[in-house]
């Protein structure tokens, strides 16, 4: 368990997992606890995990395909139906995909590394768009409490 900042205001939104293999986050509003995440899983296939703007309301993850050949960057925002709704996913390609077909192939396989190129929603963009998207430091969201440890922060 965690208590951590997502959001802007004063009441602490709340982690729950199992660090590596999954993770939820619940935020507390109008008397309501509101799931954001359950049990997302993370930790195998490029999927490092989830990662919060502390105070920004910003949650990004980062996956990967090809052994890093391509990443997968996804932002997101709890909207005011209290889920979190995807701002952007940008794909970088970290080599020459020189016949575009989302692969690095055997022919290709030496620009790995070398090259970098990011789409957002099919359009190549710069690396100043790309950067637009990110909110700050970014905090991985992880148990850092037991269920003890827990009960005594919110007994605070």
């Amino acid at each position: 368990y965690d208590l951590i900042s997502f959001d802007a205001d004063a009441i602490p939104e709340l982690v729950a997992g199992v660090n590596g293999y999954f993770m939820s986050l619940y935020a507390f509003s109008d008397g309501t606890v509101h799931t954001l995440m359950d049990r997302w899983p993370y930790g195998a296939m490029g999927n490092a995990g989830y990662a919060y703007c502390p105070g920004k309301n910003s949650l990004k993850n980062e996956n990967s395909d090809f052994a890093g050949a391509i990443l997968y960057t996804t932002y997101l925002t709890s909207g005011s139906g209290h889920a979190l709704e995807e701002v952007a996913q940008i794909q970088t390609y970290q080599f020459d995909d020189a016949n575009q077909n989302g692969v690095p192939d055997e022919n290709e396989q030496d620009s790995i590394g070398r090259y970098s190129v990011s789409y957002l929603d099919g359009r190549r963009i710069t690396e100043e768009e790309r950067a637009s998207y990110d909110a700050g430091k970014y905090v991985y969201l992880e148990g850092r409490l037991d269920a003890e440890e827990l009960k005594a922060e919110l007994n605070r």
